[in-house]
This record gives structure tokens, sequence and C-alpha cells, in this order.
């Protein structure tokens, strides 16, 4: 099982692409099969209703100097914190939330069933009760999100502030605003927030009220955080180096900061993380085609593919797998919609950067994510990878200078998601199907 709620909502969504295939008049599907694919069902609907449980509230913030003039929104917001725990209700005011839970938790409420009952209703309509509750609830975190965003990363000696530098961080938040973006849509219509009961007071606290164009705010202060963190390598000596060129882009670990990454190990979960989240806001239109060319362009693809091809100097599994997940957000085939069979989204990003059939990188990524499933199925190393990293900000009116952190290579998540995506009956082999 994964150990945050980060991994948790990437398992969840995962998961949810675990279907028996359809029985035709050649082939029968086994019983096996269909009931493994209803215990899929039921653990992503477990851990979006456990979820609901484990949400916390901010409020104790206020009574720091710093946080005193949020007081109101603090006290009706709710965050999340690492890990998807209960807490009694006497300890949800004392139980630790940043932009890492907060994110994850927000990208999962937004990816869940409700979220999809809840877009799907008519206006003037009806809502189930869970569906209602929900909805209270998603406004509320989105209510601290938009205030972490706007306001608590901007006091100087605040947390979120240096949370909010890290490349780690804003790739989080740049997915959970990509997912929320078609759920905030019909927010945005006063009826459907009347259907669900919402507290329009919520609305009146946004920074920018609650519009169309919410999400894509947001969305473009990710990505000035994220260009601000390129740098050509030429100009970092210890960075790592794909190739002998003269000069190769990588991205600092925190904007503000010198720290780059010097491992290849490092540098694939970096870019990996990079392009999967700018991928992702790209695809509901967040980011403009030019935009995502400024962050990553055709060369930096091919480096990737570089280091992925030598196998032997780059050995671990876990880490090409993320590396192949993140290649195939530029599949346009990703964003087609399950329940309708050959529907695609128009998909924002640049053509150069679509792996489309018959492209190279596209026969490149389809056969190494084979060669690399079945490599990590067969050593069973499906547990996450944690690297720790530290970056040391310039600014010195930062109360929190020194940063220590970690990152997760999320092993089975990106596992079932690549499997679901290109070899969907090995879901149903007994060693995968034992490892979910």
């Amino acid at each position: 099982m994964s150990e945050t709620l980060q991994q948790q909502n990437l398992l969840a969504v995962s998961m949810s692409q675990v279907e028996a295939p359809s029985p035709s008049s050649t082939f029968l599907v086994p019983r096996r099969w269909q009931h493994q694919a209803e215990e899929a069902r039921l653990f992503v609907k477990h851990v979006t209703e456990e979820l609901g449980y484990c949400s916390r509230s901010p409020e104790r913030l206020s009574e720091l100097p710093e946080y005193h003039d949020h007081e109101r929104r603090l006290k009706q917001s709710l965050a999340f914190g690492q890990h998807l725990q209960r807490l009694p209700p006497d300890r949800q005011k004392y139980g630790q939330f940043g932009m890492y839970g907060t994110a994850a938790g927000l990208e999962l409420m937004a990816s869940s069933e409700e979220a999809r009952e809840f877009t799907r209703a008519p206006r003037g309509g009806a809502l189930s009760n869970r569906v209602q509750q929900w909805a209270q609830q998603f406004l509320r975190v989105w209510d601290f999100f938009d205030l972490m965003v706007y306001d608590l990363s901007r006091i100087g000696s605040s947390k979120f502030l240096s949370q909010s530098c890290t490349i780690l961080r804003t790739c989080h938040v740049l997915r959970a605003v990509a997912a929320a973006a078609p759920v905030l849509k019909e927010f945005t219509d006063p009826r459907k927030r009347e259907m669900a009961g919402c507290d329009e007071e919520l609305i009146q606290n946004l920074k920018n009220g609650l519009t169309i164009d919410s999400a894509e705010r947001i969305a473009n202060i990710c990505y000035e955080n994220i260009i601000a963190a390129r740098v050509n390598s030429r100009d970092v000596a210890e960075a790592f180096r794909v190739s002998d060129e003269v000069s190769e882009a990588t991205f600092r670990f925190a904007r503000g900061a010198d720290e780059v990454p010097e491992t290849w190990k490092d540098w694939v979960f970096v870019w990996g993380s990079v392009i999967a989240a700018v991928a992702r806001s790209a695809s509901v239109g967040l980011l403009t085609p030019q935009q995502i060319m400024n962050v990553f362009d055709f060369e930096d693809i091919r480096r990737l593919k570089v280091l992925l091809s030598d196998r032997s100097k780059y050995s671990d599994a876990r880490y090409r797998l993320f590396a192949l997940w993140a290649l195939d957000h530029l599949v346009p085939e990703r964003y087609e919609s399950p329940e309708i069979e050959g529907s695609q989204i128009e998909v924002n990003i640049p053509e150069v950067l679509l792996l489309k059939r018959g492209n190279p990188y596209r026969s490149f990524v389809e056969s190494e994510v084979a060669r690399t499933c079945e490599e990590v199925v067969r050593s069973g190393g499906w547990t996450d990878v944690h690297s720790q990293y530290q970056v040391y900000f310039r600014d010195e009116t930062m109360k929190e200078r020194y940063w220590y952190d970690y990152y997760v290579i999320p092993a089975l998540p990106t596992l079932l998601d690549l499997i679901a995506r290109y070899k969907p009956t090995w879901l149903f082999r007994p060693r995968v199907s034992a490892a979910w």
C-alpha cells in the first residue's frame, strides 16, 4: 500500500482504469477477472470515501500573528495532510497539513465518482446527499487551496512560501488544478451550487471569485514558477548531463535556490514531474501551446529518450517506469473518454510534441513500456522509491532558508497506469493482481 495521500491518489486513479476485457464469441472472460475488476472499483470507492473523513481544519494557524488576518477563511476552509489518516474530532485541528497533501486531496476529489455525478447532473435537478456533501467539502478545500496559493505563500515567515517555490510542490499543485478545472467550471453556475447547498460566503472569499478562468490563473502562477526554475546546465557545473552537448536544460529543485539534479535519477524525477504536470494542464486548456514549448521542447524529449535508451547504464526500472509514464502524457489517446469509444478531447499540446501513431518516439514508448513493465513485474520491484534532497534559498527574508524534502517515485501506481493503457490483460496476472 502506498504511504502518502499523493500515492493513494495516483493508485486510485490508475486502478479506476481496471476493467475486465469485454467477452466476444471467441473469448470468454474468466470469472476471476471480473471479480478482480470489481475489487479494484471497490478499492477506488473506499479511498475516495475515506478521504471525506481525513480532512484537517487549518484554523489553529490563525493563532500565529502572521496568519491572523486570514482567521475567518482558515476557520471555514479544509486542508489535507500527507497521509490518508482519520483523526478523531478533537484532533482534527492539530493534524499535519500543507501544499503536498492538499493538492493530492483536491486531485483525488476531482477524479472521484461524486465529481462525475456532480458535473453530469442537469441544472435544476436533484443531487444525492452523498454528492451534496462531496460538493460542500470540495468548495471548502478549494477555498483553502485559493488562500494557500494567493496569500499564505506570500508570507515571508510561512512554510507555504518555501513549499510554493519547490518544483515538487508546484507540479503537484498544477496537476491538482488540471484535475479540478472541469469541476470548477460546473461550480461557476450558481444553480449547481444551490443544488449542492454550498455556502456562498466561500465564493466571496476567493481571490478572484469563482469564474471559468479561476483554474487558469493558478496554472499560470505554477507556470511562472517552473520557468523561473529552468536553467541551462552549462551555467551549473554540477548539473547532471545526458550528453556532451554545449548546453542542456534542467530545473533547479526550487525557484530562488541553486540546487539542481546531480544524478540521472534526480534528473529523471524532475523532468518526469514537469512533463506530466504541464501536459495534464494543457489537456484541459490551462496553458497555451507556446507556454508548453517554453517549458520543454522536442530537444528535451529527445534527451530523455537518449537517457532511457541506455538500459545498461541507467538500470533502475522504477525510474524508467516513471519517465515512460510522463512521456505517455504526450500520447493523445491518453485523453480519450473511457466511456465513449473513439472519443478524443482536443489536446492543447503542440503538434511537434504529440506522440501520435507512426511517430518513432511513440513506437519507442510502446516497446519500452512493455519491456519495463515486464521487468518490474518479474522482479516484484514495485515498492516506492524515496529520495531525499535539500535546497538553500538565497532570499535572506525567508524564515526557512534551508529546506529538507524528499521525492517519491510511485512505482505501483505508475505500473498499473501503464499496464492498463498498454497491456490490460496483464492486470489479471496473479503476480500483478496480488500487488493491488
